[in-house]
């Protein structure tokens, strides 16, 4: 296979990660890189679901159109859901929407 793909993939991942935790940290979060790092890992779960969907729905246009589209939404609602439970009430009221950023 093309196992040298992995390593973009995981340096991509990294460094997405450590500037979502920058940004949350500036916004006034206190939050770790490792939190950070387990809420962008496990929000994309939804896409790589969505990526083996994607053939089989191919030849639909509609569906392969509304298969992004929800699938786009639910890993927006899952970063920020995670985001939320990992952040306290009293911090920034900005900082769980700088997960949404990679998705904008």
């Amino acid at each position: 296979g093309q196992f040298h793909v992995i390593s973009w993939i995981l340096t991509i991942w990294l460094s997405g990660s450590f500037l979502i935790f920058v940004l949350t940290r500036v916004l006034g979060a206190e939050v770790s890189y490792g939190q950070t790092l387990g809420i962008i890992g496990y929000s994309v779960i939804p896409l790589i679901i969505a990526v083996s969907v994607l053939p089989v729905l191919g030849s639909i246009p509609i569906l392969n159109i509304f298969t992004k589209v929800y699938n786009c939404l639910i890993v927006c609602d899952f970063c920020l859901s995670l985001s939320l439970l990992s952040l306290s009430l009293s911090l920034s009221p900005l900082s769980p929407y700088s997960a949404l950023i990679p998705l904008l």
